[in-house]
């Protein structure tokens, strides 16, 4: 009797014991979902656009295959921050970083295939990831760097590819470019022997080759494309993705990056 009262005891205890478990937490996950179907991404997430920008302090790290994913708990992401996606192969030669989308720029208000608003609602618990095989990131950002300096050194005349560099002025040879990772940059030039300079973005970003467009000295806005300038554009191709062109003022300038 005595040893069956002992084990009844037992049981009850275990039971008891079980019964004030705490239940299993459940930990909700953000999804980063790679729609590549042939490379492999790394994925960096940074806090602010400045981050992003400066290709610094990257808050989360991870890899995705293709047509695979990368998770981690929603609970390192803050309700109502926005967080900036940066996508690439190990060649970088496939990324997010070039999208020809016109909200597709980072800095506007409206949704970027770059960055992510995180909220606790429906469909907000991951981020499709849109790559495109291009090689304008190793030119443009030499890989992974904040961006690129280019420099005039070279121009050509349309219609014949003959260079004209010789024929220019001192000013009209004075001729750089900055291009930052936040698809905006500055052109510098010089005119009455002054220096000066306009900002502008840019969103078409295509493949190899790249050229830059700039309609004149006063124009805000640039385009980067692979196509023909115009009717008449030179045939030239740069050799080198550290090479690029530019039409400025109706000639076709060569520059080098720095």
């Amino acid at each position: 009797m005595k040893k069956l009262c002992s084990w009844s005891l037992f049981v009850l205890l275990v039971l008891l014991a079980d019964g004030c478990k705490k239940p299993a937490q459940v930990v909700n996950m953000f999804t980063v979902n790679n729609q590549n179907g042939t490379t492999k991404m790394n994925i960096d997430i940074y806090k602010s656009l400045s981050d992003f920008k400066n290709s610094t302090n990257v808050y989360i790290h991870g890899t995705a295959d293709a047509r695979g994913t990368f998770t981690f708990p929603a609970s390192k992401l803050t309700v109502g921050n926005w967080y900036y996606v940066d996508a690439y192969s190990e060649d970088y030669n496939v990324t997010n970083w070039v999208d020809d989308d016109n909200p597709d720029i980072i800095g506007q208000d409206s949704f970027s295939l770059r960055r992510f608003k995180y909220s606790t609602g429906a469909n907000d618990d991951d981020f499709m990831l849109a790559c495109q095989q291009t090689t304008s990131r190793l030119c443009l950002l030499k890989n992974n760097q904040p961006g690129s300096t280019w420099i005039a050194y070279d121009a050509l005349e349309l219609t014949s590819n003959n260079s004209i560099w010789d024929m220019l002025t001192p000013d009209q040879q004075n001729m750089k470019i900055v291009v930052n990772k936040d698809h905006t940059g500055t052109y510098y030039f010089t005119s009455g022997g002054s220096n000066y300079y306009n900002n502008f973005t840019f969103q078409d970003v295509t493949n190899y080759p790249v050229f830059i467009v700039i309609v004149d000295q006063t124009a805000l806005n640039m385009f980067l494309t692979n196509t023909p300038i115009n009717s008449y554009a030179s045939a030239y191709t740069p050799t080198t993705i550290d090479t690029i062109q530019s039409l400025v003022e109706g000639n076709l300038y060569l520059l080098k990056r720095q």
